[in-house]
């Protein structure tokens, strides 16, 4: 298993790069008011506490390196084939 340097932990509430990777607004403008207040105060909550930040952002970060390595290992078998 190789080993994958992680982002610098400096600055813990800034906003990612949203370029290319934001919902559409019709997504978020049909979402469920109801939904949409849950999500709101859990990212308050979130923000409030930062070891649930942290332990959220980490869990995020090992949820991408497998999806990564899933990508990778299918991407080699069709150039197998």
């Amino acid at each position: 298993m190789t080993s994958v340097s992680r982002p610098s932990q400096d600055v813990h509430y800034a906003l990612p790069s949203t370029v290319g990777t934001a919902a559409p607004c019709t997504s978020v403008a049909a979402m469920d008011p109801e939904v949409a207040g849950d999500l709101a105060k859990l990212a308050h909550t979130l923000l409030e506490d930062p070891i649930a930040l942290q332990t959220l952002g980490d869990r995020v970060f090992e949820l991408l390196q497998q999806d990564i390595r899933a990508q990778q290992e299918r991407n080699a078998t069709y150039r197998r084939q």
